[in-house]
């Protein structure tokens, strides 16, 4: 796509890099993508806690550390207003506002935009938690919708928010898909060779079964169903290894909530019979390097809004092993071609039979992960996701002119 001018997009997000952040960091490999088809982003985000310091590189793009960090009501006001004064001094600025955060700082501003002639965006990530069938059960609901009703378009990174939509009652024709992205040049399949030295320099055996799962350490992302499943697999030390990638502690970015439940994983897996057999490597910098060295991509998370690791494991040509996903899953596998949803990912003794029956079957795999890397790459491709923002940026914004003019 050849841009005929430059449009300017701002995008609110609560934690970007380093921070993790699963969709700041989906937005900041998007960046340079977007800036080809003439979309010049800014991020909004809060300031990083002090611990962390100032950030060496923001990266590609314009980051505006302006929003204080921290929680509790007297934050969120204070939020609230700095993210009015914000826009107040950038008026005419900006061409669109493409949001994910639907905290109160964006839900109390969200009609002051609008008097700006802001066209407004909500991105949905995660079904059960920022669609709007969800918002308008929450306590204050039906105040959340009357302050989203200036939205202009809900964009869903899978076609299973769109009835959470209309359940809502808001018109399909609101509503845009667009999938995350995924670096289909970091994310690729190794050659052999390739794949030694990449297991060399992680400290993987050369000869082991490795299976990798990808998600921090909570719940949610269901990495106790996984250690249950490979306990039930009989792994051996000296042939079988599952590595886990992801945080795992506090200064990585998972909730207080969630460190017990991390600590009582990694003690359940240094019981005798799975001594040996599982790795947690915390949060890491380079998951395509893990996914590169692995057989098989294994993943029973509880809620997700699409599922990007499992884009970023399609793309290095990794079978997966999957669970349901609210349905997303089936937009995502391939049953049996690129890989196997589990309708049950709690029964461990099948999650272990569908990974066994993988690791013992070479060929299958290979066959497998030549079909995923295939979707991934006609699918899921960071230039896919960016020609539908930056048509859907134009299409938002000639709109918004058009209205002006009349007005």
């Amino acid at each position: 796509m050849v841009p005929d001018h430059t449009l300017k997009i701002c995008v609110p997000i609560a934690q970007y890099p380093p921070l993790f952040s699963g969709h700041g960091i989906q937005f900041r490999r998007s960046l340079p993508y977007l800036r080809a088809r003439g979309i010049e982003v800014t991020i909004l985000t809060n300031r990083l806690p002090a611990s962390f310091g100032t950030p060496s590189d923001d990266g590609p793009g314009i980051v505006d550390r302006v929003l204080a960090p921290g929680p509790g009501k007297l934050s969120e006001l204070r939020r609230a207003a700095q993210f009015r004064r914000y826009f107040a001094r950038r008026r005419g600025w900006f061409d669109i506002l493409h949001c994910d955060l639907l905290g109160w700082e964006f839900l109390l501003n969200a009609h002051y935009l609008k008097t700006l002639g802001l066209p407004i965006i909500v991105e949905m990530l995660m079904l059960g938690a920022d669609d709007p069938l969800t918002i308008s059960k929450e306590r204050f609901g039906a105040f959340k919708m009357s302050l989203l009703k200036d939205v202009d378009l809900w964009v869903g990174i899978s076609r299973t928010f769109l009835p959470r939509l209309t359940d809502a009652g808001i018109p399909a024709e609101m509503f845009r898909l667009i999938y995350t992205g995924v670096d289909l040049e970091a994310y690729r399949p190794l050659t052999a060779a390739e794949r030694r030295s990449r297991r060399a320099r992680l400290g993987l055996p050369a000869g082991a079964r490795i299976v990798v799962s990808v998600g921090s350490v909570m719940r949610r992302k269901g990495v106790d169903r996984t250690i249950q499943a490979w306990a039930r697999l009989a792994p051996r030390a000296d042939r079988d290894l599952l590595v886990v990638v992801g945080p795992d502690r506090i200064a990585e970015g998972i909730g207080r909530e969630d460190e017990a439940f991390a600590r009582a994983l990694q003690a359940r897996s240094e019981a005798p019979d799975l001594k040996g057999t599982v790795r947690w490597a915390g949060r890491v910098q380079n998951v395509e390097d893990y996914l590169g060295a692995a057989d098989l991509f294994l993943f029973l998370s509880r809620q997700e809004g699409l599922g990007t690791v499992i884009l970023e494991a399609l793309a290095c040509g990794l079978p997966c092993v999957v669970s349901p996903l609210d349905g997303i899953a089936d937009e995502i596998i391939s049953e049996g071609r690129s890989g196997v949803i589990m309708r049950d990912p709690d029964d461990a003794g099948a999650v272990a039979t569908a990974v066994l029956r993988l690791l013992d079957q070479p060929l299958a795999r290979d066959e497998m992960g030549t079909f995923a890397r295939r979707t991934a790459v006609e699918r899921f491709s960071f230039d896919a996701r960016a020609d539908a923002l930056a048509s859907t940026y134009r299409s938002l914004a000639a709109g918004s002119r058009r209205m002006n003019r009349d007005y």
